[in-house]
């Protein structure tokens, strides 16, 4: 699986993050989990469960860069 398919999906976070704090985000693409390292695109804090969408990946493509998803059910 390439890495830059993941971007635009939508993941869940398993950690909060705020800043530059590094947290991890579950994806799940046909029917497997996939767990990503993730940092916050603007610093904004990102909680636990949130949903999250993927917006950008690293050079050495270590981490991902994710902003909060907003749905009609959240905004």
């Amino acid at each position: 699986e390439e890495a830059h398919e993941y971007l635009g999906r939508i993941g869940t976070m398993r950690s909060t993050i705020k800043g530059e704090s590094l947290g991890s985000a579950e994806i799940i693409i046909q029917n497997d989990v996939i767990r990503l390292n993730v940092k916050s695109v603007d610093g904004k804090e990102i909680q636990y469960g949130d949903e999250v969408l993927i917006v950008n990946e690293t050079q050495d493509k270590k981490y991902y860069y994710v902003q909060k998803n907003i749905n009609l059910n959240n905004f």
